[in-house]
């Protein structure tokens, strides 16, 4: 976003974690991916894996993997990487981070049920295991090659809006009623700089004009996604919305903002039958 902000999001982290027991869960990834030929949506998920789990100098973890992947044979090359860390007293220790990486599966139609015969076989230059991922839970790591490695099954990434204004922030969770909340913050520039004006001195011009911010939130059912609500009005200086499902079945968005030099955290209940918002 073309702006500064400073915020304490100490206070965002607190009041979240009053909410603890209703935070919002891993989004499905059924809800986030849609397709014409199969239906109202499929279920199309990633593989992560982070190889190197603990190891002491950088490794090659080049590799492949076939089974059930969406290319016949999904082929990499990665490593282990050295990364400085800062100690207390400004020193420093070497350390070394785990190649991350993901693999593509198919789709298959939403509501499917698991099929455990489902399994990925992957080869490295360090070892090779197999991933189970026909009966592996969303977002759910498990250890491969004696700890060296882990995977984790993680949704599809899917556009789900584009416009042509910036769009930031993104944060989802899954409600209830199996339907999908995103709040999200959108930013206009508002109106272009004169850059002649500017090199001629005329500093006036370099100042933003009609340039903010406002609160969106996107809501998914069984019929697909509904056009967005919005949370706030725009031109607004807001930070990083969040949002989550409440114990009597709506659901709250949070976000911080700034009004008059002063950052607030504010809140509004949406109902997920009507799709009305509640009073700031």
């Amino acid at each position: 976003m073309k702006k500064t902000l400073a915020v304490g999001l100490g206070a965002l982290a607190a009041l979240v974690l009053q909410f603890a027991l209703q935070l919002p869960q891993t989004v499905p990834s059924s809800a986030l991916a849609q397709s014409s030929e199969s239906g109202p949506c499929v279920d199309s998920n990633r593989l992560v894996l982070s190889l190197g789990i603990d190891d002491n100098e950088e490794t090659d973890w080049s590799g492949t993997a076939t089974g059930w992947v969406k290319d016949e044979r999904a082929s990499w090359s990665a490593e282990s990487q050295s990364a400085p860390l800062k100690l207390a007293g400004g020193g420093q220790a070497q350390r070394v981070l785990p190649a991350s990486l993901s693999v593509n599966l198919p789709a298959s139609p939403c509501g499917s049920a698991a099929d455990p015969s489902r399994s990925v076989r992957v080869e490295t230059r360090e070892g090779s295991f197999e991933v189970a991922v026909g009966g592996l839970g969303m977002g759910r790591r498990v250890s491969l090659l004696g700890g060296r490695v882990e995977a984790a099954l993680a949704p599809a990434a899917s556009p789900v809006r584009s416009a042509s204004i910036e769009e930031d922030f993104p944060n989802c969770a899954s409600m209830p009623d199996d339907s999908v909340l995103c709040a999200y913050v959108e930013y206009e520039p508002g109106e272009p700089i004169d850059e002649e004006k500017a090199l001629a001195g005329e500093f006036d011009s370099i100042e933003f004009r009609g340039n903010g911010d406002r609160v969106a939130l996107l809501h998914r059912d069984s019929a697909g996604w509904r056009d967005p609500a919005y949370v706030t009005s725009s031109g607004r200086d807001v930070w990083q919305p969040a949002v989550m499902s409440l114990p009597d079945g709506g659901a709250a968005v949070l976000w911080s903002e700034q009004r008059e030099g002063n950052w607030d955290i504010y809140s509004r209940t949406y109902s997920l039958h009507s799709g009305d918002l509640g009073p700031e």
